[in-house]
C-alpha cells in the first residue's frame, strides 16, 4: 500500500499572472478610449438640413471662424458636421439665401428653410465716375467720397464735381468736369436732401493779404437746387469750424465734428440747430471720431487716423457713445481695437474690423461674423461686400440675399446709399472701366448688364463698349477712310453692316434684349 501523499498544484506562473493583468488593463484603456472618442464625435456633430422654395439649389458651407469650406450639397438632404457657428449660401439662379447658422452636437438636427430672394435690377448710371454720385435733373453728379475733413489744408479734388449724362442728338455720352468753388475754399461734405436739392458744407481758408493779415478760416452750409452749382440758393453760417460734416437722420440732418463728441440736429435748412446729447468719450492719441447712423442709432466711434504708426500705446478696447431717437444716451466698451463700430439694433452692436475683413454682429447672447471687404448700414440692415457681391443683410431675421453678383472679372469698389437707392461702383477688367451701378430693390434682376458688357467687350469688331441708363453706346474698330469728293472721313457700308450683324449676335449671346434698350452702333 502506498502511503505517499501527492498533492497537485493549481498555482500559475507569476509571470503568466501579470501579463494577464496587463492585457486587462490595456484592453480597459482602449475600450474607454473608443468610448470616449465617439462621446467626443457624437458630442461635437449634428445634423444641418436646408430646404428651400427652389427645387434645385447650390449650398455652400463656411466655418465663420477658420473661413474654411466645410462643402456643397443639394438641397433637402442631411449633412452631418461639426458643432460650430457657419455661414451659409443657398444659391439657385439668379436668387440667394445667406444666414448665420449655429449646430449642435449629440446629432441634434439643424433645419433652415432658405428664402431664396432674386437679385435686384442694375443699371449702369456713369461710366469712370469719381467715387461719389447724385442724380439731379437726370444728370449724374459725381464727386469724391469726403472722409478726410478731420485733416487741415485744401484738396483741388474736392472742388470738383463731374456731370455725365446721354446726349440723344449726338447719341454719345457727354462727360464734363468743373470746379464750382474758388482757391481758397474746399468741399468738407455733401448730402442730397431732395431729388433736386443739395447741401454742401463748404470751409474758406484765409486769403493773405498785401499786409500778410488774414482771418480765421470758416464753414458755411449752402443749399443748390436744380443743378445750378455757380451760386447757393441759400447759405448760413455755422458757429463752430469743427462742424464740418452732415448725414441724413430721420426727417432731418446730423451735422457733426471728428474732432470731438459734439453733433447737432438740423430739421430744415433755416431751423434751429438743436444739440444732441452724448455720453463723452475720451480723446486718445491718433485717433479722431466719425459717427454712423443706422435706422434711429447715432453712434460716435473712434476712427484711428493714423493705424499703421506703430504705436504701442494703442488700446486693445475701444468704447462707442450712442443715441436713440435724440433721447437715449448709452456707452459700449467693445473687445476690440475696431475700424468702425455702432448700434445697429438695440442691444446689438455691429463692429468692422477692415485689417481682417470681419463684420461682427454681438449681442448679449451670440455673435455672428462675415468676412467681408466693406459694410454700409442702410435703414434697419447692413449692406455687405462679401466675397464680392453687394449682400442685404437683415440682422433682426439674421437672413439676407445677393443684391448684385460680382464676378471673376469685375471688382467692387465702393458701395454709397443715397437719397433713395443703393448705387455700387465696379471695376471691369473686360472693359477696362469703371462702373456706377443704381441697385433697384423694387425690381428683379432679368441680366447683369455688366456681364454682357463683357461678353460685346471681346466681339473682335468691338473697340469700346459702354452704357448709361438704358442706352448702350458700342464703337466699332472699323477704319473711316477719307473721300475725296466729299471731303469727308465714311466707313465703308458693307463692312458696317457685317460688324453690326456680329456685334448684335453677341448683343443676343449677351442675354441682352435689344427691345428694352437703345443700341447706338457708331
Amino acid at each position: 500500500m502506498d502511503n505517499n501523499i501527492y498533492i497537485s498544484s493549481t498555482n500559475s506562473n507569476p509571470k503568466n499572472h501579470t501579463l494577464s493583468l496587463i492585457i486587462k488593463i490595456v484592453v480597459s484603456i482602449i475600450v474607454l478610449s473608443v468610448v470616449l472618442i465617439i462621446l467626443f464625435f457624437i458630442s461635437t456633430r449634428g445634423y444641418l438640413s436646408v430646404t428651400s422654395n427652389n427645387t434645385k439649389v447650390s449650398l455652400s458651407l463656411v466655418n465663420q471662424f477658420s473661413q474654411k469650406d466645410v462643402g456643397n450639397y443639394t438641397d433637402g438632404n442631411k449633412m452631418l458636421i461639426k458643432k460650430n457657428d457657419y455661414t451659409l449660401l443657398v444659391h439657385s439662379a439668379n436668387k440667394s439665401y445667406i444666414s448665420s447658422v449655429n449646430t449642435k452636437g449629440f446629432f441634434q438636427h439643424t433645419n433652415v428653410n432658405a428664402q431664396l430672394t432674386p437679385s435686384v435690377k442694375s443699371s449702369v448710371i456713369a461710366t469712370n465716375p469719381y467715387q461719389c454720385t447724385f442724380t439731379m435733373n437726370d444728370i449724374v453728379y459725381s464727386h469724391w467720397c469726403l472722409d478726410n475733413s478731420e485733416y487741415d489744408g485744401q484738396n483741388n479734388q474736392e472742388t470738383s464735381l463731374k456731370k455725365q449724362y446721354f446726349d440723344s442728338t449726338n447719341e454719345v455720352i457727354q462727360t464734363k468736369d468743373f470746379v464750382f468753388l474758388s482757391n481758397n475754399q474746399k468741399l468738407l461734405s455733401l448730402a442730397q436732401v431732395s431729388k433736386n436739392e443739395v447741401w454742401m458744407i463748404i470751409k474758406t481758408y484765409p486769403v493773405v493779404d498785401d499786409a500778410e493779415t488774414s482771418q480765421e478760416p470758416f464753414i458755411e452750409l449752402r443749399k443748390y437746387i436744380n443743378g445750378d452749382f455757380g451760386s447757393p440758393i441759400d447759405t448760413r453760417s455755422i458757429d463752430s469750424i469743427e462742424l464740418g460734416n452732415i448725414k441724413p437722420y430721420q426727417e432731418g440732418y446730423v451735422l457733426y465734428s471728428k474732432d470731438s463728441v459734439t453733433a447737432y440736429y438740423l430739421e430744415s435748412f433755416d431751423s434751429t440747430m438743436q444739440p444732441i446729447s452724448f455720453e463723452q468719450l475720451p480723446k486718445l492719441d491718433d485717433y479722431g471720431f466719425d459717427i454712423v447712423v443706422a435706422g434711429d442709432y447715432i453712434t460716435y466711434y473712434y476712427k484711428n487716423r493714423l493705424r499703421d504708426s506703430g504705436s504701442d500705446n494703442k488700446p486693445q478696447k475701444l468704447s462707442i457713445s450712442s443715441v436713440y431717437k435724440l433721447k437715449e444716451k448709452n456707452t459700449y466698451i467693445t473687445n476690440y481695437e475696431y475700424t468702425s463700430a455702432f448700434v445697429c439694433q438695440k442691444d446689438t452692436l455691429c463692429i468692422f474690423l477692415k485689417d481682417k475683413s470681419e463684420f461682427i454682429i454681438q449681442n448679449n447672447s451670440s455673435r455672428t461674423l462675415f468676412k467681408v471687404s466693406d459694410y454700409l448700414p442702410y435703414k434697419n440692415k447692413v449692406i455687405l461686400n462679401m466675397m464680392n457681391n453687394v449682400v442685404i443683410y437683415d440682422i433682426e431675421t439674421n437672413s439676407g440675399f445677393i443684391a448684385y453678383e460680382g464676378s471673376s472679372d469685375t471688382n467692387i469698389c465702393g458701395m454709397q446709399v443715397t437719397l433713395d437707392s443703393i448705387r455700387t461702383c465696379v471695376d471691369s477688367e473686360l472693359t477696362d472701366d469703371t462702373y456706377a451701378l443704381q441697385l433697384d430693390t423694387s425690381q428683379s434682376e432679368t441680366v447683369n448688364l455688366l456681364h454682357g458688357l463683357g461678353v460685346i467687350s471681346k466681339n473682335n469688331h468691338v473697340d469700346y463698349v459702354s452704357a448709361i441708363g438704358n442706352t448702350i453706346i458700342i464703337n466699332t474698330n472699323i477704319i473711316a477712310e477719307y473721300n475725296e469728293d466729299t471731303k469727308t472721313y465714311k466707313t465703308d457700308a458693307s463692312e458696317k453692316d457685317y460688324a453690326t450683324k456680329l456685334i448684335m449676335q453677341s448683343v443676343s449671346d449677351a442675354g441682352i434684349d435689344p427691345s428694352l434698350y437703345n443700341i447706338v452702333i457708331n
